[in-house]
């Protein structure tokens, strides 16, 4: 597996792709969980799983933050007859905070 960032910030304005990969023989499914395990389902607008297993947080207003998908922790699995591996922990940011580079880096910093 193709570890994803263990920390993604990004601008309500900007949206954000998450991207991991996996090979494996047979090929491995891949699939997006949250923290608890639950799965990640499509959010028109805000959030979707794409065919090529991308997480992929869109541009929002503001006004449409929600702290489930906005802000939580996200992994993903990969998944055949040899068993399941699960990726890092992918701790997600967004909001109207994230606007410049150097904020954005500060940001990064104090999540580390």
């Amino acid at each position: 597996m193709i570890e994803p960032p263990t920390h993604v910030v990004f601008a309500n304005t900007q949206g954000a792709d998450i991207f991991c990969t996996a090979s494996g023989s047979p090929a491995p499914e891949l699939d997006w969980v949250r923290e608890d395990g639950s799965a990640v389902d499509n959010i028109p607008g805000l959030l979707n799983v794409l065919p090529n297993n991308t997480l992929r947080f869109h541009p929002f207003p503001q006004a449409s933050f929600r702290t489930g998908v906005h802000k939580g922790v996200y992994r993903c699995l990969a998944s055949n007859a040899a068993g399941t591996v699960v990726s890092n922990n992918v701790t997600v940011r967004a909001g109207k905070y994230c606007c410049s580079s150097a904020e954005m880096l500060l940001l990064v910093l104090l999540l580390l």
